[in-house]
């Protein structure tokens, strides 16, 4: 027959054993959900620092966006790009002092700004082939810079 001291410590080894392994995998366990709830929180950090920053890129741009529609504003009311009497562009001025500031910052520039900005080079590269500045040309350039003046005027109200 068996020993019954070797069978109360085979008992013994089996519970030792078998809490050991419990406690291990109940370790293991609980390690590997904090690490994923770790991961999860980091990432999280991670993805609320990106949008912060996009945000603040998006408030940047907008900002620098209103800065070169102020100086075209500014520009003007202490310029005078279209005469009253009789009503001509004065494409000197415009050249001079309202498209270096509206290229400035051309990318950030709103889509309608852009096209009538490209409009008005495209009629002004046309008068610079015909080497003048026609009736028909003028009327256009007048029509476009009231135009851009009243599209800023309404991306500045939005």
């Amino acid at each position: 027959m068996a020993d019954p001291q070797w069978i109360g410590n085979a008992i013994t080894a089996i519970a030792t054993l078998s809490a050991s392994a419990l406690a291990f995998f109940g370790t293991y366990i609980i390690n590997k959900n904090n690490l994923n709830n770790e991961r999860t929180k980091f990432q999280k950090q991670i993805d609320w620092e990106r949008e912060k920053l996009n945000l603040d890129i998006q408030r940047n741009d907008q900002l620098n966006k209103l800065r070169v529609y102020n100086k075209v504003l500014k520009v003007d009311g202490e310029v005078t790009i279209i005469t009253s009497y009789p009503v001509e562009f004065e494409l000197r001025m415009y050249l001079e002092k309202v498209r270096p500031i509206l290229f400035e910052e051309y990318h950030l520039l709103d889509r309608d700004i852009k096209d009538i900005v490209r409009e008005i080079d495209s009629v002004i590269n046309l008068c610079n082939f015909i080497e003048d500045v026609q009736i028909e040309q003028n009327e256009k350039l007048v029509n476009l810079y009231n135009k851009l003046i009243n599209n800023i005027d309404i991306h500045y109200r939005a």
